[in-house]
């Protein structure tokens, strides 16, 4: 094994420990001496990968979203319909924000601290869920099953659509936590709402 797979290998060891503290405890009551006792490493090390928690927690968020893109392009390879495969991005979707994110207890008040290393995360996020609708919608104009002129920038307003209604229900500057189990859950009902009026409005008119 060289040397850089070893250091790939501890920083993918180090993530992983990490994420488990962040998802039990939270990012703010988790400290980098916690994740290195749970590997026996020494702090020093921890801080040689990661130099502070904020690095640390961008990596961990990588991690997130890339076991969450994995998933939703599963989902679609097994769908028979774009308007199941979105079904099952917005399922995925909950289902990654209640475990990872709702779970870890991350609060308005964390995330400003930390918001300059996050918000590259979140921009690539957004990008690569974009990209991924993209191809959704290319591929049921392919078969028929949608009628778009654009897919790039109806994937775009999806999306936009999809942040519009979450924004809906968070109240910039608030220090509450960033939402409840019953406001993800009404989130969840009004994107499939959305999702089904988005489908309607491009399907490939019946021939008569």
């Amino acid at each position: 094994m060289s040397q850089i797979e070893i250091q790939d290998d501890k920083q993918e060891l180090i993530v992983d420990a990490a994420l488990k503290r962040f998802a039990h405890f939270g990012p703010s009551k988790t400290t980098m001496n916690e994740i290195a006792d749970d590997l026996r490493l020494s702090k020093a090390l921890i801080y040689y990968y990661f130099p502070d928690k904020a690095s640390l927690l961008n990596a961990v968020l990588e991690k997130i979203l890339n076991n969450y893109f994995l998933e939703i392009e599963c989902e679609a390879n097994h769908s028979k319909t774009v308007e199941k495969a979105l079904y099952n991005l917005i399922a995925v979707r909950h289902d990654f924000f209640m475990k990872f994110f709702f779970n870890m207890g991350l609060n308005r008040n964390f995330l400003e601290g930390n918001k300059n290393s996050l918000d590259e995360v979140a921009a690539r996020a957004i990008k690569r869920e974009k990209a991924f609708v993209a191809t959704l919608l290319e591929k049921a104009n392919k078969t028929g099953e949608l009628s778009i002129t654009n897919t790039e920038e109806q994937a775009d307003l999806y999306i936009d659509l999809m942040k519009g209604i979450r924004f809906s229900y968070v109240t910039p500057g608030a220090c509450t936590p960033i939402i409840d189990e019953d406001l993800l859950k009404e989130i969840n009902h009004k994107t499939r709402l959305m999702t089904e009026l988005f489908v309607k409005a491009h399907k490939t008119p019946t021939k008569h």
